[in-house]
């Protein structure tokens, strides 16, 4: 058991929604009439009232940000951090703009998965203090087939060997920290798992949430619409 912990959120909202094919990002498009990111905030905040909150946004779109917290009335304390080119360097910069102690817990959420409840948020913080980290992940439903980028061919794969991994994902700071502030770390893996594969085996994982989908296309947005009107 590690020692009791304070808890830190980073919400990554510094993506430039290109499948959306909007000109606005798509963290900033209204859902139950409030962007999208501010939304999944407010949730983290109603799960965690007593975290610090950390924001990362593209670093042109940092005053705009500002003038929607006026807009909507949002006065939740969060610090704003300019993002990287990539997730590995917003979470990286994020990282290094706070201070935290090794027993401290990491929490880190995409800003376009809205639809998580408290309890998950809970339960991953409940089973990061006992184990070190927690990541949520489902089943996969759907039939797989993997394709050959050089012929173009498919073949199917056995979905049973396959997991969605999800955010809100949360980690001891000793261990995130040094997955990503490590000067041996040359790889720029893409998630926060893979990156600390490197340090951990197995990875904690706990049962996630059908409903906790990333919004990436607009048909995505539109479903989310219809979930915000009865999602509590």
């Amino acid at each position: 058991m590690y020692k009791k912990s304070s808890i830190h959120v980073i919400v990554l909202a510094a993506g430039s929604g290109k499948r959306m094919q909007k000109k606005k990002l798509k963290q900033f498009f209204l859902l139950d009439d409030v962007p999208i990111v501010m939304y999944s905030i407010i949730k983290l905040f109603n799960a965690l009232p007593s975290a610090s909150f950390h924001i990362v946004l593209p670093e042109k779109k940092i005053n705009y940000w500002k003038k929607l917290c006026k807009k909507h009335k949002f006065n939740i304390p969060i610090s704003v951090i300019k993002g990287g080119k990539n997730r590995y360097n917003s979470v990286k910069n994020a990282l290094n703009s706070f201070v935290f102690s090794n027993n401290d817990l990491i929490l880190i959420h995409d800003s376009v998965r809205p639809f998580f409840t408290k309890k998950l948020v809970k339960r991953l913080i409940s089973s990061a203090k006992k184990n070190g980290h927690a990541v949520p992940a489902i089943e996969i439903k759907d039939s797989l087939r993997e394709k050959n980028e050089k012929t173009e061919n498919t073949s199917s794969v056995n979905r049973s060997n396959f997991l969605l991994t999800q955010t809100p994902q949360v980690f001891r700071a000793e261990i995130i920290s040094k997955a990503y502030l490590s000067e041996e770390n040359t790889q720029r893996k893409t998630d926060d798992v893979s990156l600390i594969e490197e340090f951990i085996f197995p990875i904690n994982l706990i049962l996630g949430e059908e409903l906790n989908f990333k919004i990436t296309t607009q048909k995505d947005l539109e479903l989310a619409k219809i979930i915000a009107k009865n999602f509590k």
